[in-house]
């Protein structure tokens, strides 16, 4: 409770400093990430610090969840506009994979059974696009073999779900795919690189975005250091 009750005001100030009408600056970016880190570093921390007794390893889970996921809402923007801080696709990557690598070990874990019907008010379909739409824009990079490691993981437990969009995402994944031009058996991955299948149709919040002068007031070299 008390981590919601510090992470909630923070993704309210994002959602409205960074998908509202304004357009953020650089002091906005950097102010949030330092409440943003701070918080969820304690956060995470004490969360790692609770016993391995099955209610309280779920609130740790829970806990680190709407951490990973705050981070990643205020980093995504990297997606949308160069002019973002750089350190935002590392951050954003990393809080998308351990967001994902968290929700499939509580999935899988029998202890954590019970709370099943909890832990499907979360879901890994958010932080899969962003890895997904990562590829799509930087083919061959660096970090290519542990996302696609971490996408398929994801897809192999989660895609046969019902009630779930993994079939609309796979279409994302198959332009990813194409993008790097990986092999994918069938079907063919032709035409896939014209798809207008992107991260905008899991999150209506990245989807408002219009960053055309975002940072404008900024020095883009200064960026690098947030």
């Amino acid at each position: 409770m008390s981590t919601l009750s510090r992470i909630n005001p923070l993704l309210i100030n994002i959602l409205d400093e960074i998908y509202g009408i304004s357009v953020p600056t650089e002091d906005d970016v950097r102010r949030l990430d330092e409440e943003v880190m701070s918080i969820c570093t304690s956060e995470i921390s004490k969360s790692r610090s609770r016993s391995t007794e099955s209610t309280t390893k779920f609130v740790g889970i829970s806990q680190r969840l709407c951490c990973w996921k705050v981070i990643y809402m205020l980093h995504q923007p990297y997606l949308r506009t160069e002019e973002w801080p750089r350190s935002s696709r590392t951050k954003a990557l990393d809080a998308s994979r351990n967001y994902i690598n968290e929700f499939i070990a509580a999935t899988v874990d029998p202890e954590l059974k019970p709370y099943k019907w909890v832990l499907n008010h979360f879901n890994a379909i958010h932080s899969c696009a962003i890895l997904l739409q990562d590829l799509v824009q930087y083919p061959n990079s660096a970090e290519f073999f542990d996302l696609r490691q971490v996408v398929e993981t994801c897809f192999e437990v989660f895609s046969t779900e019902p009630g779930t969009d993994w079939q609309k995402l796979q279409e994302l994944r198959m332009k990813a795919w194409a993008s790097n031009q990986w092999s994918f058996g069938e079907p063919p991955l032709d035409g896939y690189l014209d798809s207008l299948a992107s991260l905008s149709d899991w999150d209506p919040w990245f989807a408002s975005l219009n960053f055309g002068d975002i940072l404008s007031n900024s020095r883009p070299e200064d960026l690098s250091s947030i």
